[in-house]
Formats: C-alpha cells, sequence, structure tokens
C-alpha cells in the first residue's frame, strides 16, 4: 500500500499509466461519475504524482496538500469537459502548474546539505549530495523535465504538450542537463 492512501498500491507499472484504446472509455466513466472509476483513478495516478512531487515540495505536508489539490483540480477537468484525451498530460499538466508557482513562491532555492566525507559509504553521500547540488542549480522548469521524464516516465511527447515546448527543443534540453550532471 502507499504510505499516504490507504487504498493506493506502493508499486505501478508503467504501462498501466499509459494511453490506450480503453482511454477515452476511462475517461468517460470518471465522467459519468462512477465511484470505481475515481478508486481507480488515484490507485493508479497516487504513487507516480506523489514521488513527483516530493520532489518539490518544502514539507511533507506540502507534498499532500499539493497532491489533493492537483486530483481536485483534475476532477474538475474531466467532469467539466468531455475533451480530455489524455490522463497523463491533464494530471502532469496541472501538477507542474502548481509545482512550478510553488517553486516561484519560494525564492530560496531548496539545495541539500553538504555532508563531510569520511569514507567509502560517506563518499557516495557525498556524490549523492553533490548530484542534488548540481541538480537544483538548474532553472525550475528544467528540473521538472527531468523529473517528469526520469522519475516519472513520461513520454517526451507527453511532456511536450505539459510544458508547451517542441519536442526538439525538449530533447536539447535534456541532453544539455545530462552532460552537466555527468
Amino acid at each position: 500500500m502507499h504510505r499516504y492512501f490507504s487504498r493506493v498500491p506502493l508499486y505501478t507499472r508503467r504501462h498501466t499509466l499509459a494511453p490506450n484504446r480503453t482511454t477515452s472509455k476511462r475517461i468517460g466513466r470518471l465522467y459519468n461519475g462512477e465511484p470505481a472509476a475515481w478508486l481507480r483513478l488515484v490507485d493508479r495516478w497516487s504513487p507516480r504524482l506523489y514521488s513527483y512531487i516530493v520532489y518539490n515540495a518544502v514539507s511533507e505536508a506540502e507534498a499532500q496538500k499539493l497532491i489533493y489539490l492537483i486530483f481536485a483540480e483534475a476532477i474538475q477537468a474531466i467532469v467539466g469537459s468531455l475533451r480530455v484525451a489524455n490522463l497523463t498530460v491533464l494530471v502532469f499538466s496541472i501538477a507542474h502548474h502548481h509545482i512550478l508557482h510553488q517553486r516561484r513562491r519560494h525564492t530560496n532555492p531548496m539545495l541539500p546539505p553538504q555532508p563531510a566525507v569520511a569514507d567509502a559509504a560517506a563518499k557516495e553521500e557525498r556524490q549523492k549530495a553533490d548530484f542534488l547540488h548540481t541538480f537544483y542549480q538548474f532553472a525550475p522548469e528544467v528540473q521538472q523535465i527531468l523529473l517528469l521524464r526520469y522519475l516519472c516516465g513520461v513520454s517526451l511527447t507527453e511532456i511536450a504538450q505539459i510544458v508547451g515546448q517542441p519536442e526538439a527543443t525538449l530533447t536539447k534540453t535534456i541532453a544539455g542537463a545530462a552532460q552537466t550532471l555527468h
């Protein structure tokens, strides 16, 4: 079970989130207000969405607040319109918007503390800390693109729709960030 939602499994397989021919049927069930459809939506999306949010939230309480806010907006979007074609784009567009808004409000960058290097385990921790330090030096928009791509497994096509940039630009952004992180 997911530790923040008692009915949500901890592990979600990637293919269960990928759009397929039944996506429009799922959206139709959500639009019609079927309780089982809403439960499946939360079950499938909570772990992946929470992983994305927790990397960006200042506190656990803020992460929980954000996930509920994002689901509430997703519900409003689905109930308010039958034009929702892709749940990945819908859910992560809402999350992306809220996270960037939250990051802009907090002007201080969230940099991890730098531990002292003492032994092999401490050296590994130092490397992780250096990686995170470098990661947090990127602009918030670049951080979100990297998190969506590598943490959440969102496709480049879907990220392009979420952030409103062409795929070629995203590919260059990701390649440049990867080169900096290596």
